[in-house]
């Protein structure tokens, strides 16, 4: 674990965006020095983490996605309740929250985690009082906020999000790998789909359709 954190905070430091240096600031303030000893088993995981090994040996993964990769199995990823997001999303996206008001390391000021997409997924607009940064480190994905036209990012990139600007994300055929962090007001119940984030046909606007 403080192989992964000491990664993840060597790359976020590279950036001088506000919002990552708050976040480095808070994750240093954060006590790692008491690691939980389980292992999760494939079983307890979401479905969607079958990807995990494709995002992980992705030649175009950044370096700290090793460090990640070593410590998956000792972690609890976990998805939104089943239909929560859009049925599409059901088995499609798996977050992990290693710091977080309910997390094993706990801190009520930052959420900071891991957010992986299953290829050719889109995940609706939406928004959230809190303050947010998405970091790309395996795949490729594009980001539409309010009513701009989706637009890819590059691995390493800082996406910053503020408070309750909708935004959508799409993976392409690959797994999409994030870190992302949340500031400011962390409460998910502060959090919603947008009402026009569906077609009515009842899929996210845009969505990836595959096949005729």
């Amino acid at each position: 674990m403080n192989d992964f954190l000491q990664a993840a905070l060597s790359f976020l430091s590279i950036s001088d965006h506000p919002a990552c240096i708050t976040v480095s600031e808070r994750l240093s303030a954060v006590d790692f020095s008491t690691y939980p000893d389980r292992s999760a088993t494939q079983h307890s995981k979401p479905l969607a983490c079958r990807h995990l090994t494709e995002a992980f040996s992705s030649s175009n993964a950044i370096e700290l996605t090793k460090h990640l990769a070593a410590i998956s199995d000792h972690l609890i990823w976990w998805e939104a309740p089943r239909g929560k997001i859009s049925s599409l999303m059901d088995d499609n996206h798996a977050v992990l929250e290693i710091v977080g008001p309910d997390a094993d390391f706990v801190s009520d000021k930052l959420r900071f985690g891991v957010f992986l997409l299953a290829p050719n997924t889109s995940y609706p607009l939406h928004s959230h009082s809190a303050e947010e940064i998405y970091v790309p480190i395996s795949g490729s994905g594009q980001w539409r906020l309010q009513d701009s036209s989706y637009e890819p990012r590059q691995l390493g990139s800082v996406i910053h999000i503020r408070p309750w600007v909708p935004h959508a994300i799409r993976s392409s055929k690959e797994p999409l790998l994030l870190l992302w962090a949340w500031l400011g007001n962390i409460d998910f119940d502060a959090y919603q789909i947008e009402p026009n984030a569906f077609d009515e046909d009842g899929e996210p606007f845009d969505h990836f359709r595959v096949g005729p």
